[in-house]
């Protein structure tokens, strides 16, 4: 799943940047074509965060669910997490101060939120 999310996720911020491109008249520079991918990937990482947490709730009032980690996966973090200095930069989110940065986000959100990521390939259900 994990695999198919960062793959749609490439896919769709690449096809939102040359729509993008496609309709305004703005020259393709670097620069702003990061900006704007940058800020698609956001929302559309957001989205499917809040997809994914939805459905989480929904499976554990269903189900009575609960997430557990398995004990190879804990054992293992806690052997890389051994070397850990703490000395991280913590992450900041990047400032989305235009409206073409802002419109990029708010369609990467929709996006994420409505991706089918049961699926096992990328298909084109996201409609730009």
């Amino acid at each position: 799943m994990y695999i198919l999310a960062n793959e749609a996720l490439l896919f769709y911020a690449n096809r939102y940047v040359d729509h993008y491109y496609s309709i305004t008249s703005e020259s393709r520079n670097r620069a702003n074509t990061l900006r704007i991918k940058n800020a698609y990937m956001l929302g559309f990482i957001e989205g499917l965060e809040m997809k994914l947490e939805e459905q989480r709730n929904q499976l554990q009032q269903e189900y009575g669910l609960v997430v557990l980690m398995p004990v190879v996966v804990e054992e293992r973090y806690k052997k890389i997490e051994s070397g850990f200095t703490g000395n991280a930069n913590p992450f900041q989110l990047p400032n989305i101060d235009s409206i073409n940065e802002s419109l990029a986000y708010k369609r990467g959100l929709e996006d994420g939120e409505t991706i089918d990521y049961t699926q096992s390939t990328i298909h084109d259900e996201i409609v730009i």
